[in-house]
């Protein structure tokens, strides 16, 4: 853990723009600085918000199509000032579904590896690398768009199940159908912020339980209705 000496002393964090590209060519200068200041929220704000505004992006017809899947009288009913209506609420449930879900996996993340595994860590220095960890999640909304946009399917991922078509339909495929491959990225990339806060600590391990805890088990319960269906 970072003291209050080494914290006063260490340099001053790169600028926001900085930081967001050091996420993707030099996390771990990144996430060293971070250790020392770990500065958060407007890394979260920007993030939560870039996710939220990748919906607004989304042409009409998808929350139409997705509409038509569930229910096609409610789908007929909604017409294109509906869907518009959808795609904003939608927007605003994201962003706010981003920032809650950082910090709940931050605390998450806290609880598996300071109180449990027992690594020097404090839950800002947790929450701010995840906070710029999240800069790869939200790039992976704006690279599926066109995708989702042209398929007119909202569920459409980037997943680790893309690379394995030729399994069977099963509660595995599912489960791989379900982990996005920048969630996947970003939970690696966390992985390796919090394994620095500790200098006992290695990557590897570190990574494991973020990708667990952030990937693979909402992935379970995502496919749920595979198992049980």
């Amino acid at each position: 853990m970072i003291d209050q000496q080494s914290q006063d002393d260490a340099p001053q964090l790169p600028n926001f723009f900085v930081r967001m590209g050091m996420v993707l060519f030099q996390p771990a200068a990144l996430f060293q600085a971070l250790a020392a200041r770990p500065a958060w929220f407007p890394m979260l704000a920007f993030v939560s918000l870039a996710i939220g505004a990748a919906m607004l992006f989304l042409p009409a017809e998808v929350w139409l199509e997705m509409m038509r899947q569930g229910s096609p009288e409610a789908a007929g009913a909604m017409g294109d000032i509906g869907a518009s209506v959808m795609k904003f609420f939608v927007a605003v449930a994201s962003t706010a579904g981003a920032f809650a879900f950082t910090l709940f996996f931050a605390g998450v993340t806290y609880v598996a590896l300071v109180f449990v595994r027992g690594d020097e860590a404090n839950f800002r220095q947790h929450l701010s690398i995840l906070a710029h960890s999240g800069i790869i999640g939200a790039l992976g909304f704006w690279f599926m768009l066109p995708f989702k946009s042209q398929s007119l399917d909202m569920r459409q991922s980037f997943s680790v199940g893309t690379f394995l078509p030729f399994l069977p339909e099963s509660y595995l495929a599912s489960v791989l159908g379900a982990m996005d491959i920048f969630s996947v990225w970003t939970a690696v990339v966390a992985g390796l912020g919090l394994s620095l806060l500790d200098a006992r600590r290695r990557w590897a391990p570190t990574a494991v339980v973020t990708v667990v805890v952030m990937v693979l088990i909402p992935a379970m319960f995502t496919a749920l209705p595979t198992l049980f269906g």
